[in-house]
């Protein structure tokens, strides 16, 4: 027997690959890269490509965004391994995202408000500008819309990453406060002027509209707008109405007096007359009113008689009143004085003298009458 000696030959072992943990679940969008690299025995140098297959993209990192990729990595021959590569398909899926529109309450007439809403499902710290997304709110409501209920409807765009459920919030537009605007009367010390006065005030309220006026000094309720002098209590209401509440507004309002004079027209007498007629002129009244609206009766009193000899007397007037006229009174002056002539006063007949009055400084009269050629003197 002859033995011969033999070769041994070691060749190359082929590689084996075991696939990424991350290939046994369904992977879900999490913000994060997606490690796929597979573990081997080989010990050559590995190489990786990951394409994008909806966009055929080759991506130079591991990939992140939801999307279908093929993987393929690839080892060289190294010293005990020999060349090998794997490849297959793996699926980044949408993260559920929900975003609910937050509801929103406002008065009727207000400004649209900013719609804003609620996000639940960002991943990894994401929020909506983050991720990449926008969201627009579709609601019906404007300034002005009636009362009611209107939805919220939010649109979103921008989420690649996300799979997105909406639910809709709800506008409420509630009945607004009315506002009352008092009447221009009110701003300005009111004096009568014989004419009604409009207290109304002005309105938003679209409800019907009710008053109550009082007389605060005899509690008499008024069935319409006040005109006498007097001092009152103004109650307006409204009531609900379709897009305001109900309301109420009250206030304080006189009227005052309106200024009136009375005054006494001076006279004049002659020392020994009679006094004379005793006038007065008013001067103050409003929207064509006369004396017919006083009260009482005019009295006018004078200290002057026919045996007085003063020479100045006061006319004293009073006795009238008026609810809407504050009256103030002026006196006046009776003025007496001696007949005017050279201290005589002649009576003549058919052209002869017959008789003279003389004045003496005690202010008594001496009348002298004539009868034939014969003076005789009469006191009086």
């Amino acid at each position: 027997m002859t033995a011969n000696k033999g070769t041994l030959s070691v060749l190359p072992r082929t590689p084996e690959f075991v696939d990424s943990q991350n290939f046994y679940t369904t992977r879900v969008y999490d913000g994060k890269a997606v490690d796929l690299a597979p573990t081997t025995d080989g010990d050559g140098k590995m190489s990786c490509e990951i394409t994008n297959k909806e966009t055929n993209e080759v991506l130079t990192s591991d990939p992140v965004d939801v999307g279908k990729y093929h993987v393929v990595y690839s080892f060289a021959a190294g010293k005990n391994y020999s060349a090998g590569s794997v490849a297959y398909d793996f699926d980044i899926t949408p993260a559920p995202l929900k975003i609910t529109a937050a509801d929103q309450k406002l008065s009727y007439l207000d400004e649209i408000p900013e719609y804003t809403a609620d996000y639940d499902g960002f991943v990894n710290g994401e929020n909506l500008e983050s991720a990449g997304g926008t969201v627009r709110f579709d609601c019906s409501y404007q300034k002005g819309t009636a009362v009611g209920s209107y939805p919220i409807n939010p649109e979103v765009t921008g989420l690649k990453n996300y799979k997105v459920t909406t639910e809709s919030g709800t506008m409420t537009v509630e009945r607004r406060t009315p506002v009352f605007t008092d009447s221009a009367n009110l701003y300005t010390t009111r004096v009568y002027d014989g004419k009604a006065v409009d207290l109304t005030p002005a309105t938003d309220g679209d409800g019907k509209l009710s008053r109550v006026i009082t007389n605060r000094e005899t509690n008499e309720v008024l069935t319409s707008d006040p005109v006498d002098a007097g001092e009152y209590r103004v109650v307006y209401s409204v009531s609900e109405g379709k897009n305001y509440t109900e309301g109420s507004v009250s206030y304080d309002f006189a009227i005052t007096q309106a200024p009136l004079v009375i005054t006494a027209e001076d006279k004049n007498v002659v020392f020994g007359a009679k006094a004379p007629e005793y006038t007065v002129v008013y001067d103050g009244f409003v929207n064509g009113e006369t004396e017919a609206v006083l009260t009482g009766t005019l009295v006018v009193t004078c200290d002057y008689t026919e045996e007085s000899r003063e020479s100045a007397y006061e006319i004293v007037p009073s006795g009238l009143s008026a609810k809407n006229y504050a009256i103030t009174w002026k006196n006046g002056v009776l003025t007496a004085r001696y007949p005017e002539s050279d201290d005589d006063d002649y009576e003549e007949t058919g052209g002869h003298l017959i008789q003279m009055a003389i004045w003496l400084p005690d202010g008594s009269l001496i009348r002298f009458t004539e009868t034939g050629s014969t003076w005789t003197s009469t006191p009086e």
